[in-house]
């Protein structure tokens, strides 16, 4: 299997590490982003992406602050969507 699917029923189950991860307009931005960090932390590889949607009045440098590579993708009304890579 490439592609593994998961979501807030399921997600609990993950053993594996991925190479990208992906929130948009979710977490840290309907769930506060201590919510779901240290779990997707332990699930992203060493050399994996995290793509998430932050809204501007999250304290991003909480899940910002742990990565080496900060990038915006795009900026909109209420979010940015981060590009993040490699994290310490």
């Amino acid at each position: 299997e490439k592609f593994s699917f998961f979501d807030e029923f399921n997600y609990s189950s993950i053993i594996l590490k991925f190479d990208l991860i992906f929130s948009f307009r979710s977490w840290c931005y309907k769930y506060e982003i201590e919510t779901y960090l240290e779990f997707m932390l332990n699930c992203l590889s060493d050399d994996g992406y995290l793509i998430v949607d932050i809204r501007n009045d999250f304290e991003k440098e909480k899940i910002l602050q742990k990565f080496i590579s900060v990038n915006i993708l795009a900026e909109y009304k209420n979010h940015k969507r981060y590009v993040l890579k490699s994290f310490r």
